[in-house]
């Protein structure tokens, strides 16, 4: 089985990502869908086009408030599922929205990405709607799972397999008779403050708290470039954007209440080479 971002509950891959990472494992080239883009919604570089011979990599991550339903006017609410046919949040919001005089400094761009200017009461924002997603240092993680206990332990490589040893199964499924799991898996962390998310709210929704409930999150694939943007007086200057960014995968959710700006919700994009099992 082709790695792949791990399924949870109201998660999906999308049809984009998929053809990527099958395009990435074959090693052919990309023939670029600059419509699909996220870049090509909000016309940020949008006719820009990954490095030749390079693949879309998963980097940013978004997130959105409209990733549930009300199922009754008590307080009920249900999850919608989302489609892999999806190819960005229903409801996305930016992380940050600042004033276009008061523009971010470099350093505390670097971790933002997807800028564009927003008008809003005859004021022009700079507002960021993708954040970097922070992956290990380290190596993956293998890890075998007892199938019966799911007690874990580190997986190490035998290398008397570089001369397997064939087996016959004798019509047996083998799966069913296994007694382990081994999980090849690394995981990227995806942390939002109350902070950034009353920004938006505050700018966009007139500051109404009911809106800061985070329940879509996005996992985004794309490639870091050097460009160029105006800054409030006409001043142009270079920073690092994403170009080439579709949306890998979409998780819905109940939501999490950001309403305190001290707040802090994180979600984690977890990379699982499975349904490699140990008899």
């Amino acid at each position: 089985m082709a790695d792949c971002i791990i399924n949870t509950t109201n998660s999906v891959n999308t049809l984009i990502g998929l053809v990527n990472q099958i395009t990435a494992q074959m090693g052919s080239s990309l023939i670029p869908m600059m419509t699909t883009t996220i870049n090509s919604k909000r016309q940020v570089q949008p006719l820009a086009e990954p490095t030749p011979g390079t693949h879309p990599s998963l980097k940013y991550f978004g997130i959105g408030i409209k990733g549930f339903y009300n199922v009754n006017t008590d307080i009920l609410s249900q999850s919608y599922v989302p489609s892999e046919e999806d190819m960005d949040l229903y409801q996305p919001i930016p992380f940050r929205m600042v004033p276009l005089e008061n523009d971010l400094t470099p350093e505390e761009r670097a971790k933002y990405r997807m800028r564009t200017v927003e008008t809003v009461a005859n004021i022009e924002y700079a507002t960021y709607w993708l954040k970097m997603i922070d992956f290990p240092d380290t190596n993956v993680d293998i890890t075998r799972v007892d199938l019966t206990t799911n007690e874990e332990d580190e997986y190490t490589f035998d290398p008397a397999n570089l001369s397997p040893v064939p087996d016959r199964n004798n019509g047996v499924d083998q799966i069913a008779n296994a007694s382990s799991r081994v999980i090849v898996s690394t995981d990227g962390a995806c942390a939002v403050t109350g902070a950034e998310v009353e920004e938006a709210i505050r700018i966009l929704y007139g500051n109404d708290k009911r809106y800061a409930r985070i329940s879509e999150w996005g996992f985004y694939t794309g490639e870091d470039r050097i460009c160029n943007a105006l800054d409030a007086n006409g001043v142009s200057f270079d920073y690092t954007e994403a170009i080439y960014v579709q949306l890998a995968t979409k998780r819905c959710g109940t939501g999490s209440d950001m309403s305190d700006p001290a707040s802090i919700a994180r979600e984690k994009i977890v990379y699982e080479s499975a349904n490699t099992y140990l008899l």
